[in-house]
């Protein structure tokens, strides 16, 4: 795996511009909700996200057969 700029680079001369940060943390979504979390003191015993519904991503059968990690993404 090559990584980096140089001539064997497979990204050669492409160039990406990071305009912000988004977070879905067991402190909630959004950098907001994740900052006030570590300023808190707040421990991922919790492991839920308050404010996450997927209600609109399908049916209560659908969303039971896909895994967490799928939900956040």
């Amino acid at each position: 795996m090559l990584l980096g700029f140089n001539p064997d680079s497979p990204i050669e001369g492409r160039r990406v511009v990071v305009t912000g940060i988004g977070a879905t943390t067991c402190a909630g979504i959004g950098t907001q909700a994740l900052w006030h979390a570590l300023l808190s003191g707040l421990t991922p015993d919790d492991r839920h996200v308050p404010s996450f519904d997927a209600s609109h991503l399908g049916g209560p059968k659908e969303l039971r057969r896909l895994d967490p990690f799928t939900l956040f993404s």
